[in-house]
């Protein structure tokens, strides 16, 4: 594996394993031995499980590994009502040594955090697959000996490792402009060049996670100077976004409505093209 993409699998996986503590440490069940042993030791399962990925060296091997898959059982606090659910979780293998098989066992994880009650982001989850997709082609076309010119694999970590690790104080102009110059991306007259700055540089921070590459430059975008007033305007086609949306916001607005914003904008367009024939 190469060093970014390596780098890209840690920095994408690092956080989810800080949560996954936090939501299980065993000190939640002080006063139940039992369950706190066997948290305790799934996490130190956990932790051997993720150790190729987090502190590995990057390695080029396709060889599979043939270890057996990990079972780990963690028992979670529902802060809501304060019952006690126990999760089980299978890992693929105890200890990956292929690319894919790193990339198999960042998926496990992320599956592991949706059952205890985890946010993930669907961006990470398209991450994740997207690269085992062109691992998996990448061997097959290296199997029929004719191996892609380019490595789609060192592009895509490249962009991968850039999105998960850009510190916003670096963005440059360019890349600031690039976002207002979507020719699909449209402001209220009357909103200050302040609050469109704001904006835009919202939308720089929040675009790695919002999944761009199925609506920017596809769907109309309306900046609004309030969420509140998304409910005054036709929204059928396009997304809204406004300053006040945290990118948590963004994300979940993104996520339950952009299928339909797609099939209405499609209606649109097709219903545009029959008028003028």
């Amino acid at each position: 594996m190469s060093n970014s993409a390596h780098s890209a699998l840690k920095s994408l996986v690092r956080p989810y394993v800080k949560r996954i503590l936090l939501k299980t440490h065993p000190d939640y069940f002080a006063q139940d031995t039992v369950k706190k042993k066997i948290n305790a030791a799934s996490l130190q399962s956990l932790q051997n499980v993720l150790s190729p990925l987090l502190k590995g060296s990057a390695q080029n091997t396709t060889k599979a590994h043939s270890e057996k898959p990990t079972k780990l059982d963690f028992y979670v606090k529902n802060g809501g009502n304060r019952s006690i659910l126990k999760v089980e979780h299978k890992f693929p293998t105890s200890h990956a040594i292929s690319i894919v098989e790193k990339w198999y066992t960042a998926a496990s994880l992320l599956e592991l955090c949706k059952k205890i009650g985890i946010q993930v982001m669907p961006s990470d989850i398209d991450a994740i697959q997207s690269m085992i997709d062109t691992l998996n082609k990448e061997s097959a076309a290296a199997k029929r000996g004719r191996a892609p010119p380019l490595s789609l694999t060192q592009v895509f970590a490249d962009e991968l490792y850039r999105s998960h690790n850009m510190d916003p104080a670096s963005i440059m102009p360019e890349q600031t402009t690039s976002i207002a110059d979507n020719e699909l991306l449209f402001f209220p007259p009357k909103m200050s060049e302040k609050s469109k700055a704001i904006m835009v540089e919202k939308l720089q921070k929040a675009l790695p996670l919002l999944r761009p590459n199925r609506w920017w430059r596809k769907i109309p975008i309306v900046i609004v100077d309030d969420i509140a007033d998304i409910d005054e305007i036709d929204t059928a086609g396009i997304l809204v976004f406004a300053p006040n949306m945290s990118i948590e916001d963004m994300a979940a607005y993104v996520e339950s409505s952009l299928a339909t914003k797609e099939e209405e904008y499609q209606k649109i367009v097709r219903g545009n093209s029959y008028s003028k024939s």
